[in-house]
């Protein structure tokens, strides 16, 4: 059966692709070896914003801690630090 065996291959094909980790995609380190744990990937997002914070406040901004919006946020390393100072964050990834 043709369309059987069409799904059939592709699944075969799909088994043997490397599993690929969404975090290291972003964030390439060879050391990492094509993995991130949850919390080193996060870590190393809420060190970029924070270090971005300080460089703005430097510059007299934000003036108010409301809102912020991440446009192409992916997974998130980059959204989730600034929800911790921001009344409102948004990520969208697309």
């Amino acid at each position: 059966m043709k369309i059987k065996s069409e799904f059939l291959r592709k699944e075969m094909a799909q088994e043997s692709r490397p599993q690929f980790n969404a975090k290291w995609s972003v964030l390439t380190n060879p050391e990492k070896r094509n993995f991130w744990e949850d919390s080193e990937s996060f870590a190393t997002g809420e060190h970029e914003v924070g270090q971005l914070i300080l460089t703005l406040q430097g510059l007299g901004y934000p003036k108010l801690f409301k809102n912020a919006l991440d446009f192409g946020c992916g997974v998130g390393r980059l959204t989730l630090p600034p929800s911790h100072r921001f009344q409102s964050t948004w990520g969208s990834a697309t």
